[in-house]
């Protein structure tokens, strides 16, 4: 479907996220080197704004984390996750809070 940018970690790294459909049926191979678990997660539980909570890490400073189900998502994959949404809710700039407070 396309590519949501260029994402830069803390620690440096360089992520490139796409969007894409994929059959039912597909076969994933991840590197177990980077991916410790694939999880399908409905789109549903995506938009709920009830599965985000920010976990203060000190110094003012707070990140993201996402629980649904048994999963919890934290780092740069629920920052990826934040930003699929604000892309899907129509938002233009994804890094402007006050434009997409009231959308998600």
């Amino acid at each position: 479907i396309g590519c949501l940018g260029t994402y830069f970690t803390h620690a440096g790294y360089l992520i490139e996220p796409n969007v894409f459909m994929a059959d039912a049926d597909v076969s994933y191979r991840p590197d177990p080197d980077e991916v410790a678990e694939i999880v399908l997660v409905p789109l549903s539980a995506l938009q709920n704004k009830a599965n985000y909570h920010l976990v203060p890490r000190g110094g003012g400073r707070a990140n993201f984390n996402f629980r649904w189900s048994h999963i919890q998502v934290g780092g740069p994959t629920v920052s990826l996750m934040i930003h699929l949404m604000h892309s899907l809710s129509g938002v233009l700039n994804p890094h402007d809070r006050n434009s997409w407070r009231d959308k998600f």
